[in-house]
């Protein structure tokens, strides 16, 4: 079903807004005190690192926003698929984010 001009008109204004909000938080996170984030490193590939690159620059997106999303999906991923498992159960495991 082809989207209509309205549709298109209303989320482009949705989504300006929830980008000006965005910006608000990248801001605050950027100039955030000592403890209140944490510094997340890896060692990736040249061929990944320029993909994040590419990608965020086609998109005009921070890479810090990409990847914190990034890991959010696969983070709710993987634990979709361990309690599909039934892993924490097998495993013993309980605590209070998997119960």
């Amino acid at each position: 079903m082809a989207r209509t001009q309205l549709d298109r008109i209303v989320t482009t204004y949705a989504l300006e807004r929830i980008d000006e909000m965005g910006k608000v938080l990248e801001l605050a996170l950027e100039n955030a005190p000592d403890g209140v984030t944490r510094q997340l490193c890896a060692k990736v590939s040249p061929q990944l690192a320029e993909r994040v690159n590419q990608t965020c620059a086609i998109l005009e997106m921070p890479k810090r926003k990409f990847i914190e999303a990034a890991i959010i999906a696969a983070l709710e991923q993987a634990d979709d698929i361990l309690e599909r498992e039934e892993f924490f159960e097998a495993m013993g495991v309980m605590d209070d984010q998997h119960e």
